[in-house]
């Protein structure tokens, strides 16, 4: 929502072709029933708080057409301007979205504890925030994960890391002389191949995009940022 891919109207008005694929993959997921009606049931209720109709009608039986039709356009204009508010205004952005996390914190429960070795104690969300969660994230895959803005951004990004993959691995140019010092150190430190290799892949995972797109500019351009900057 900040970086402008999706609105939460884009969310609330999910076509049903996603629905279906977002619902068949929850169901096997959590092997339970889960239609694309629940999809949507479960997308209205993660946005209920910020969508709810400011005022309610007592008998509608009296409402005229024209005051009908004055209040389709209310929510239509009600809804755009809550979706833009909660994509655009840090605020309201950040209160909703501590609100799906605190509710998902509360939710975690202890699994399976390992005596021997703690750390790998397994824990589990309860099924109601499990299902909204497995709804969320396969509702992003499918709208803007697959979508070709994203793609090609992927696409660009499998180019940079393997020819950064590929310089650091040069045994033949000594490419692990490239490596910062702490890196360096553990990769003449391990023996093996795939162990030298894997210290490598390390680095390059702690990358972030910038410093990423930095090192690659360094390595391919003929006019990089500057060789004195230090990494």
């Amino acid at each position: 929502m900040k970086a402008g891919f999706s609105m939460p109207l884009d969310i609330l008005g999910l076509n049903n072709e996603v629905a279906e694929k977002v619902a068949n993959k929850v169901k096997n997921k959590l092997n339970i029933n889960f239609s694309t009606g629940d999809v949507l049931e479960r997308v209205a209720g993660i946005f209920q708080d910020h969508f709810k109709c400011p005022y309610y009608i007592k008998n509608p039986t009296t409402i005229s057409n024209d005051e009908l039709s004055s209040l389709h356009f209310y929510s239509l204009n009600f809804g755009n301007k809550m979706s833009k508010i909660l994509r655009e205004d840090g605020y309201y952005r950040t209160d909703f979205t501590s609100k799906l996390v605190g509710r998902a914190i509360r939710s975690v429960s202890i699994d399976k504890i390992n005596r021997d070795i703690p750390a790998l104690s397994t824990v589990k969300l309860n099924q109601e925030t499990a299902i909204d969660v497995e709804v969320l994230k396969h509702i992003v895959f499918e709208s803007q994960i697959l979508s070709p803005k994203v793609q090609i951004l992927a696409y660009r990004s499998e180019e940079i890391l393997g020819k950064i993959f590929d310089a650091l691995s040069n045994e033949e140019k000594k490419g692990y002389t490239l490596l910062p010092k702490d890196f360096r150190l553990i990769y003449e430190a391990v023996k093996t191949q795939r162990d030298k290799k894997r210290v490598i892949c390390d680095f390059i995972a702690c990358m972030t995009d910038r410093y990423a797109l930095e090192f690659f500019g360094r390595l391919t351009s003929e006019n990089p940022q500057t060789i004195f900057k230090p990494f």
